[in-house]
């Protein structure tokens, strides 16, 4: 696109949105500075061929033509309120209509042939600069455009970048390292929509969100890293879908998706070591483990006060003690909830989940295997760890008991990530996905008792002699005793399950 063309509207296509930290007449000095930023001052510009003409704007050392649009900006709907409820965010720039999915892979949105038809949520305005940025790695020039959003008296200002996606990552990237920067996880107009109460701000499951294969009929012929590259969309979609709901903090199923999101990406990392340049994960692999700490303080809080204090507190209502103990776990939350919010409105989160969304673009570090193969030896694999410690299971220690927990935890994530490419065992695969859940189900009251024992020793310095860390402590003790009772059992049913990938597994 030549810098003096239409500036992009706010596209419902995969352009990449960042959002500016700063806000009123901060961030527009903010967005000024951005369009002298040395940045994009640099960007080396295309080289025509001998007998070619130059286009317009791209001659080397030529000033950026930035040009500017403001638009009138309504959010819409039926009076019923039915593209919402159908998972469409209608909104309107000028006279145009724009659909936005509020899920992952919605089907084809509907047709709106009559805007004049539906009712106002939402007034507002979008003035947007727009010019383009020769890349001399590709062909096709990026687009950038600065957005400043203002709806019902809510300000957003927008970073765009349209071209391709490899490139616009790596701008992206570098736009970080000089100004604040924030990843939203969602369109712009999706998250004031959510902060008006337009529509509902919620966590999003991995099971909402289909699995994207490439060549989905033909799945003998895909290789490890495409499959992996899938895997890896896959859970950056589910980190995305759950930002907002955990920043706003209206929802704790919000953080612990966000957990179960991290694990996912951690998990996808593990299970596809070696086709992927080893330097580049690791990097990524440290930005996890630092991102995890946070949000494991403010889950294991939330877990504690949920599932073990508050029934606690409805079985001995007169122990005064419990009750000093939620006031003071409501304060150790609120600071794990700040520090999230500091973690999460970071540069570095952001850094973070752009370099993830690069691995995807990274060529293979070796020749990759077959997907099926390389599944069926993973799967395999551990399958045979879990069982070699389960054998045991009457012999094993408290420890042991944990890293069963933890075999069959991996194993699960693993089972779940490649069952899309056994879709002749689709049955098999999901009752061994189950049956690895009712063994880690049985499994949990061991970890949660750890963490709370922990958490009350770290956090709170409780003694063990307190009757309130005996209340807690008896708690989790029947608690262990219930569900370690039906450990045997449900041990018994996932050991007599057939492996489902056992076809796929090359001759010995």
């Amino acid at each position: 696109m030549p810098a003096d063309a239409e500036a992009p509207a706010l596209s419902a296509d995969p352009a990449l949105f960042l959002r500016l930290a700063s806000i009123g007449k901060k961030a527009a000095a903010d967005l000024q500075a951005l369009k002298t930023s040395p940045v994009l001052k640099t960007r080396p510009v295309l080289k025509t061929k001998p007998g070619l003409k130059t286009k317009p704007g791209l001659k080397t050392g030529k000033a950026r033509r930035w040009r500017k649009r403001s638009h009138v900006l309504r959010l819409l709907d039926t009076a019923e309120g039915n593209l919402r409820q159908a998972g469409w965010l209608c909104a309107a720039i000028d006279d145009t209509p724009l659909l936005l999915p509020l899920l992952p892979a919605l089907p084809d949105p509907p047709m709106i042939e009559d805007l004049g038809a539906l009712q106002i949520l939402a007034r507002g305005t979008l003035i947007s600069e727009s010019c383009s940025l020769p890349d001399s790695a590709s062909p096709q020039p990026h687009a950038i455009t600065l957005h400043a959003i203002t709806l019902e008296g809510r300000q957003y200002h927008a970073v765009q970048i349209d071209g391709p996606r490899t490139n616009s990552l790596g701008l992206a990237t570098q736009l970080t390292e000089t100004c604040m920067l924030y990843w939203d996880g969602a369109h712009p107009l999706v998250q004031l929509a959510q902060q008006l109460g337009l529509v509902p701000n919620k966590p999003l499951w991995a099971n909402q969100i289909p699995l994207a294969l490439p060549q989905p009929e033909n799945l003998h012929e895909l290789d490890a890293l495409s499959a992996c590259c899938a895997m890896l969309r896959h859970a950056l979609a589910q980190v995305d879908g759950n930002i907002s709901c955990l920043l706003a903090a209206q929802d704790s199923e919000g953080v612990h998706q966000m957990r179960v999101a991290l694990r996912r990406l951690r998990s996808v990392l593990a299970l596809h070591r070696g086709l992927l340049p080893a330097d580049a994960v690791q990097t990524v692999r440290a930005e996890l483990a630092w991102l995890n700490a946070p949000l494991g303080r403010r889950r294991d809080l939330d877990v504690f006060v949920e599932e073990t204090l508050a029934p606690l507190r409805r079985a001995l209502p007169d122990l005064q003690g419990l009750h000093d103990l939620a006031i003071h776990l409501d304060e150790k939350r609120a600071a794990a909830q700040q520090a999230l919010l500091s973690a999460f409105r970071s540069p570095r989160f952001t850094r973070l989940r752009l370099a993830l969304e690069a691995l995807c673009h990274q060529p293979p570090a070796t020749e990759p295997p077959p997907a099926l193969q390389h599944a069926a030896l993973l799967l395999q694999r551990r399958r045979r760890k879990l069982k070699k410690l389960g054998r045991r299971l009457g012999e094993c220690s408290e420890a042991e008991l944990h890293e069963l927990r933890i075999l069959a935890k991996k194993l699960r994530y693993a089972v779940e990530f490649y069952r899309p490419l056994f879709k002749g065992r689709s049955k098999s695969a999901r009752r061994h996905a189950q049956g690895l859940a009712r063994l880690q189900d049985a499994l949990g009251a061991l970890n949660d008792a750890a963490v709370g024992a922990q958490l009350l020793r770290n956090l709170l310095g409780m003694p063990a002699e307190d009757p309130v860390a005996a209340a807690i402590a008896g708690w989790f003790a029947a608690r262990q005793h219930g569900q370690l009772a039906g450990l045997p059992a449900a041990w018994e049913a996932y050991a007599e399950l057939k492996p489902f990938w056992k076809a796929a597994l090359p001759p010995e």
